[in-house]
């Protein structure tokens, strides 16, 4: 078989591992391109087999959104590359749990002898990104925390300090009007999809024989999650099962635009929110005990809740939800902050870092544009500087 791909640092990818195969292999992943070209990316050809079929899962999740085939491609040659690179390290690698942090270290020295800092980092990102939709709870802690801080492995010099005398630009009053409307129709999502759940998981409990088989296994799934914290095979609920149970790190970049806008904290401070609480004993107000970004001690907030219909209108009703939505990945994890959410590594609360590269994607996503005509850059900080702004604080 011949392919006329030819990768963009001018190597020919092997046949057997790129090409088109006319008859289906549960180890080859077809991809057809917007211009309607197909390929097929064979995963039994590459080095370390016992990972293929959750890097094959990883690898579908990440490009399903890809218009082109570099695009793929891109993907595929670096884990193709990464693979090479392990499978000389005499480990079993028995599953993708094996992977740490220090193989990526390693890596890197390996590849620093023939690419430039610059290129490693683009690399490794690349990596990362296809690494963050492995299936729920097979990467390991180290790696999962990891993954989501692609900071840890730029080189030095790549990021520069933002200078602290420049004034943080504000957004217009359009650009906050079109982060506030993404923002709440996505969180209206997430509501709808995990009441779904809840009422799924209700049917079952009710009545299991009443439901269809694909709803009895879903119902079943979600029963043992909901009690225990894992799947009925003993692993951690799959992605679509915490999705119905609850927050996933896949829904926060726009709940923590919401909980910028409506409680006027700063980033930090909103990362670290703890889920410990009262309530007045009218149930108006909800109090919150947090660690100041840049003072001593603790301070209470309160917070007003309003009725049902003002969730995503004011702070309290809105802290109130998302300790709802968190409640059963804290309990599995047995954590106390509020942003506990099941990842790809089990129930936590993702590092700080992290953030960054999620509110980034997700404004991609959603096409947000400002008003040069650019895309529109997402921050927190700027996006509390602007609404302290506008309620004259």
């Amino acid at each position: 078989m011949s392919t006329d791909l030819t990768f963009s640092d001018g190597t020919t990818p092997d046949p057997r591992a790129i090409g088109f195969h006319a008859t289906p292999d549960p180890w080859t992943f077809d991809f057809r391109s917007i211009d309607g070209r197909r390929r097929a990316y064979v995963f039994s050809a590459l080095p370390c087999p016992a990972l293929h079929a959750d890097l094959k899962a990883a690898f579908a999740t990440t490009v399903q959104r890809a218009s082109s085939l570099t695009t793929v491609d891109q993907y595929f040659l670096a884990l193709r590359r990464f693979l090479s690179f392990i499978g000389t390290l005499g480990e079993p690698f028995e599953a993708l749990s094996c992977l740490k942090p220090q193989h990526f270290d390693q890596y890197r020295a390996s590849r620093a002898v023939t690419v430039s800092a610059e290129a490693w980092h683009r690399e490794v990102v690349v990596l990362f990104r296809l690494l963050r939709n492995a299936p729920y709870g097979h990467l390991s802690p180290e790696l999962g925390e990891m993954v989501q801080r692609p900071g840890r492995s730029a080189p030095a010099g790549l990021a520069t300090a933002r200078r602290y005398d420049t004034p943080t630009p504000l957004y217009s009053q359009r650009e906050l009007d079109q982060l506030w409307k993404a923002a709440r129709q996505d969180v209206v999502s997430v509501l709808g999809r995990v009441q779904g759940g809840g009422r799924l998981l209700a049917a079952y409990r009710a009545d299991q024989g009443s439901l269809s088989f694909l709803d009895q296994q879903a119902g079943l799934a979600l029963d043992v999650a909901e009690k225990f914290g894992r799947s009925p095979h003993g692993k951690h609920p799959t992605a679509e099962t915490a999705g119905l149970l609850g927050l996933t790190v896949a829904d926060l970049a726009p709940l923590l635009v919401l909980a910028t806008v409506l409680t006027t904290l700063r980033p930090s401070e909103v990362h670290d929110l703890p889920a410990a609480h009262t309530i007045t004993e009218d149930g108006q107000v909800v109090q919150v005990r947090i660690r100041p970004d840049r003072r001593p001690g603790e301070v209470t907030v309160p917070w007003p809740v309003g009725g049902e219909a003002d969730q995503l209108r004011r702070a309290g009703g809105f802290y109130l939800m998302v300790h709802q939505l968190t409640e059963c990945a804290r309990r599995a994890s047995g954590s106390d902050r509020l942003w506990c959410v099941w990842t790809p590594s089990g129930p936590r609360v993702p590092g700080r870092p992290s953030l960054t590269l999620l509110l980034r994607e997700w404004a991609g996503e959603r096409r947000l544009v400002g008003d040069d005509g650019n895309p529109l850059p997402l921050g927190l900080h700027r996006l509390r500087s602007t609404v302290r702004r506008a309620d004259g604080s």
